[in-house]
């Protein structure tokens, strides 16, 4: 599902759903937890080796994802869903950081 837009995400996701409901296996690899947390009944999380495997509520928490990805992220809820926000607080904090726009561009006088 990379580079398509949400709409026809949700349309493939469906798909395979409902593939799946019909009794196939479906396997798919991603690093878009967001886009599939709601349409997958269980997933595993790899880095080298199975990190976690279970519910998306069970997998998808920070620990796992550290473990999965080498960072840490923070995951809210929304629906009863989790949902992954990637945190750069070192970038928050950094007085050195400067819009692409500004350090590219001369600013008018």
């Amino acid at each position: 599902t990379s580079g398509v837009d949400v709409r026809t995400r949700h349309d493939v996701m469906h798909l395979l759903h409902e593939l799946h409901h019909d009794g196939l296996a479906i396997v798919v690899t991603t690093h878009d937890l967001n886009g599939i947390a709601a349409h997958l009944p269980r997933l595993a999380c790899l880095n080298r080796e199975i990190i976690a495997t279970g519910t998306p509520q069970e997998v998808i928490v920070p620990e796992v994802l550290e473990r999965t990805y080498g960072a840490p992220l923070e995951v809210l809820s929304h629906g009863g869903m989790p949902v992954v926000v990637e945190h750069y607080p070192e970038a928050v904090e950094d007085s050195n950081v400067v819009p692409l726009w500004e350090e590219h561009h001369e600013h008018p006088a």
